[in-house]
């Protein structure tokens, strides 16, 4: 079967459209992981319309990006360490990139507070990095 221009592109419209939402889903999961600090996959489903593997499948990407979810038998829920956010801070994209720049241009010896700090930045980096490619498109 060949495939017209116009349906191609109307096919690389649909995939970033799904990259856009997917993106979106992902960072609302967050939203609410850190808003109630426990939430249960039957919640997130229910909330975000998808089935229980998308939802699986967004966790794995969180934990990729270095998020550190964990799952509670106890209590059926996913949750995220307090320690893990930042206070809200105002700052764009490219601000992040930027001092994920200064953390690493700096020569000092590192001090525990300095690698959690470290491994916060890069983890929101990604998230930032995946925004600014969704952006992009």
């Amino acid at each position: 079967m060949v495939l017209a221009v116009s349906q191609l592109n109307d096919f690389d419209k649909d995939k970033d459209a799904m990259s856009d939402k997917r993106f979106r889903r992902i960072m609302n999961i967050l939203a609410q992981l850190r808003a109630r600090q426990t939430c249960t996959v039957e919640t997130l489903v229910r909330q975000l319309d998808v089935d229980r593997r998308t939802i699986f499948r967004d966790i794995r990407t969180l934990r990729c990006a270095g998020v550190p979810l964990e799952y509670s038998r106890r209590i059926d829920s996913y949750q995220v360490a307090p320690s893990y956010f930042l206070p809200p801070l105002d700052m764009s994209v490219e601000e992040v990139c930027e001092l994920q720049d200064l953390i690493h241009s700096n020569n000092r010896p590192e001090t525990p507070a300095a690698k959690s700090l470290k491994r916060k930045v890069q983890s929101h980096a990604k998230i930032a990095g995946s925004l600014m490619r969704a952006d992009s498109r």
